[in-house]
């Protein structure tokens, strides 16, 4: 029995021994490859760093050059020396603010670099003598047609409105069409080539234009002479019809110019566009404007024209010409092609509406446009 025991516990020396023995041999072979480890690492660092080295260029100080162009020196331009000084590539070159000294300030310095000094900038003043006025100053007649605001067409006649004849003028009509688009700025109009106006005043027996006494007093105000104009609408029977619509334009251009106006009134006869309208043959359409006619010069002393198209003429039978009885009246023709010798038995125009696109500083859209004789003015004048 004691033999037994004596055997296990050498067996168990043994077996202790044994194990720390191996513990020792483990631990030995953990810091061996810890140390391996630490040293591969610290190889790979160390090439790295030094290819990183290789690689990275060498930073060299800068330096100041100087690069001219032209015979001008832009100097203090900071470049790298890896970079030619022969190939700067000159757009890029940025000059320094301007240090000259200005004129007006002799006072004031500016600071300098020590090898270059700034090329003062002088500038070319040169004095204007001043014009001498002649002893006796002509004063300069007033031409209209050197007005601010221009006149233009956009029709076929802007040679009409930019040459106009020494004995003629330029004028516009108007009625609520173009107050219905802006109100009309008398002193722009005043200022273009316009010389005279007319108004519509009323239309038939019972309308009157709603602007009429606006427009009128408007022109006035800015030396612009205006006249009234009814736009007709005949129809049987014929003598009363004519006078209603007479009456009825009598009293309404009074109340818009309380003398009938500075220009002779219009009859606009352009309704109904064909024969046999309303019942009105050619025979009747100028007997009711021949009576129009007649009636307002008896009630007005006032001198009356007639307001008319060639297509309007030629569409009813050219009013009967040789026995048209309404050239005994001065004729405003209307036509925007070409001025010609009016249909119906007229010599000439006394007033010629060439276009209805004119544009006008003042007024808002078109409007129509005039070109009368100097006549015009005066005309009522004569005519009494």
């Amino acid at each position: 029995m004691p033999n037994i025991n004596k055997r296990k516990m050498i067996l168990f020396e043994e077996l202790s021994y044994e194990y720390n023995i191996r513990g020792m041999r483990m631990s030995i072979y953990r810091k061996y490859l810890a140390s391996m480890v630490v040293i591969l690492c610290s190889l790979l660092v160390a090439v790295n760093t030094s290819i990183w080295f290789e690689e990275k260029p060498q930073m060299l100080p800068e330096q100041d050059i100087i690069v001219e162009k032209d015979n001008n020196q832009v100097d203090n331009v900071i470049i790298s020396p890896s970079e030619s000084p022969d190939i700067v590539n000159e757009t890029e070159v940025e000059p320094e603010p301007d240090k000259t000294i200005k004129d007006d300030d002799p006072d004031k310095t500016e600071p300098t670099d020590s090898k270059y000094t700034p090329v003062k900038q002088v500038e070319n003043k040169v004095e204007e003598k001043p014009k001498e006025e002649p002893a006796n100053p002509q004063p300069k007649p007033v031409d209209n047609r050197d007005r601010l605001n221009p006149i233009t067409d956009r029709g076929s006649f802007q040679h009409v409105i930019d040459d106009v004849p020494r004995a003629q003028i330029l004028g516009i009509d108007i009625s609520h069409h173009q107050s219905n688009r802006g109100e009309i700025e008398w002193e722009k109009v005043a200022e273009s080539k316009v010389e005279f106006a007319f108004v519509k005043i009323s239309e038939g027996s019972t309308y009157n234009d709603p602007y009429a006494k606006r427009h009128v007093v408007g022109a006035r105000e800015v030396s612009i002479p205006t006249g009234g104009y009814h736009y007709a609408r005949p129809a049987e029977p014929v003598n009363e019809d004519a006078l209603a619509e007479v009456a009825h334009f009598i009293n309404s251009l009074k109340l818009a110019t309380e003398d009938y106006g500075d220009l002779p009134a219009v009859l606009d006869l352009e309704d109904p566009l064909y024969p046999g309208t309303n019942g009105l043959s050619t025979a009747s359409l100028l007997t009711w404007a021949k009576t129009f006619c007649e009636e307002f010069e008896a009630i007005t002393g006032h001198p009356i024209i007639i307001y008319t198209g060639n297509w309007f003429i030629d569409s009813w039978d050219n009013f009967n010409h040789p026995d048209n009885p309404l050239t005994d009246y001065k004729l405003w023709i209307a036509d925007y092609y070409t001025n010609r010798q009016p249909s119906g038995g007229w010599e000439s125009w006394f007033v010629w509406q060439f276009s209805d696109k004119g544009k006008i500083e003042g007024i808002t859209g078109d409007v129509d446009l005039n070109i009368a004789d100097k006549d015009l003015i005066t005309y009522v004048d004569q005519a009494n």
